[in-house]
């Protein structure tokens, strides 16, 4: 009986493995074309087909179990001009590689335009002009790093705040900021300036570094005090506490 049952079911499989195997798989990246940089979301499907799918982070897209023949694939992603890509044909059994490039056509489909501008507007001078000069190269990189760079200066009073803590707040955000641009310019000129900018940005990061042990070493030293204090408030608490109880119950039952 039990032999009866499991039959068809090896069979199902089978087949439906067999079925799979005759089909074909569609495989590659999204990038921009102006900068080659991976987009993420972008829609990618077959034309009169309810195939499809969305690149990931890197940019890659992987559509599976389709039919033997030639298509037309049509890639979308808001801000960017939509591509189509004819002719592309599918086999059985074998995956079919297919990169492809959009277009940015300039909307700004991060963020409102008055918040991009309020985000800027807090920002210091030199960090505010090195963010405009990684949107000329880069406006994914950009959007990301105005947004990263808004918060961490927002929060920058977080242990200790005055004016050296914050001049030097700011100078790590320039920093970061000059290293992210030099390495945007790296990936478009030749080997002999590819030197001089490794230089520039190795250059840039010691500098970064060697501020940001000072802040962290200023953080942790107060952060020790602040435990210290706490520490000492605890034990305050516990061996006063029955007095603290009775005190607050002859508040509350007054």
């Amino acid at each position: 009986m039990i032999l009866k049952f499991f039959i068809p079911l090896i069979l199902l499989f089978t087949s439906s493995a067999a079925l799979e195997a005759q089909k074909g798989k569609l495989f590659g990246r999204v990038i921009d074309a102006g900068t080659s940089n991976p987009l993420l979301a972008a829609s990618i499907f077959l034309s009169e087909t309810q195939l499809g799918a969305a690149s990931i982070q890197n940019g890659e897209y992987i559509i599976t179990n389709i039919p033997e023949g030639i298509y037309k694939v049509e890639c979308s992603l808001e801000g960017y001009k939509p591509t189509i890509i004819e002719n592309v044909k599918i086999s059985s059994g074998s995956i079919t590689k297919l990169d492809i490039q959009l277009k940015y056509e300039g909307k700004n489909v991060w963020l409102p335009d008055d918040l991009e501008a309020k985000l800027l507007k807090d920002l210091p001078a030199e960090v505010k002009q090195n963010l405009i000069e990684v949107k000329k190269l880069d406006l994914n990189k950009y959007y990301t790093l105005l947004h990263q760079t808004s918060l961490s200066y927002t929060s920058r009073s977080g242990f200790i705040y005055n004016q050296k803590t914050e001049s030097r707040t700011e100078k790590i955000l320039s920093l970061d900021l000059q290293a992210e641009l030099l390495g945007l310019q790296y990936k478009k000129v030749d080997k002999s300036e590819q030197k001089e900018i490794r230089q520039k940005v190795e250059s840039i990061l010691r500098d970064l570094f060697n501020l940001r042990e000072v802040q962290r070493k200023e953080e942790l030293k107060t952060l020790e005090t602040k435990i210290e204090k706490l520490k000492n408030y605890t034990l305050e608490f516990s061996n006063n506490k029955e007095e603290i109880i009775k005190k607050r119950i002859n508040e509350l039952l007054k």
